[in-house]
């Protein structure tokens, strides 16, 4: 009987660029990354994926970093661990879906999308005007936020950069933008309808 030839495993990490695409949309800045990098080079594994479709997007359009500087910061930190980028045809670096906005520009596609309350009373209505949506999935996180908040019923549009959000109490405007801006889109202006 001869004898089975034994393969090491290889083992790529995908934390630097799966994790935060699937946390927090893509928007961990370069410079949040580079403290771990000495660490993640002494682990030994074959290789470290920090690149993909949504990455050379979100660098650009929300992060306001040069994609092709938060690579080389990263080969130079990985001294010994090769540089892995995912690749898939649809999506090479933004796809005919992503452009239209029906592809997950934001890293997202997966959220439970929460049903907005019904409101007894309605004290105001406000017109959110937002920067930053691009596809359903952007739109869907946005309503998400909304509608996790107290007394809030909210209907956004990609297509329009705007939210309609219905109050049935006075909630400030200040925790409207804080719930949209902290998922890295930004509220230009509101108006009373």
């Amino acid at each position: 009987m001869s004898e089975i030839e034994k393969k090491p495993i290889k083992i790529t990490e995908t934390v630097l660029r799966d994790a935060h695409q699937s946390l927090i949309a893509t928007r961990m800045p370069t410079e949040f990354m580079l403290p771990i990098v000495d660490k993640m080079d002494k682990v030994g594994y074959h290789s470290v994926e920090c690149w993909g479709g949504a990455t050379f997007d979100a660098s650009l359009r929300f992060l306001k970093e040069d994609p092709w500087d938060r690579l080389r910061k990263l080969r130079d930190g990985f001294k010994n661990t090769k540089l892995q980028m995912l690749f898939r045809g649809q999506n090479i670096l933004g796809s005919k879906k992503h452009f239209k906005g029906e592809g997950g520009c934001c890293g997202g596609g997966g959220d439970v999308k929460i049903k907005p309350k019904h409101l007894d009373t309605i004290v105001a209505t406000k017109k959110l005007h937002i920067e930053g949506m691009s596809c359903v999935n952007c739109q869907n996180r946005i309503e998400n936020a909304l509608n996790g908040m107290a007394q809030v019923n909210a209907k956004a549009s990609f297509k329009k950069g705007e939210a309609i959000v219905k109050l049935g109490a006075d909630v400030p405007e200040e925790e409207l933008c804080e719930a949209v801006e902290k998922l890295g889109y930004k509220v230009t202006s509101i108006e009373l309808m």
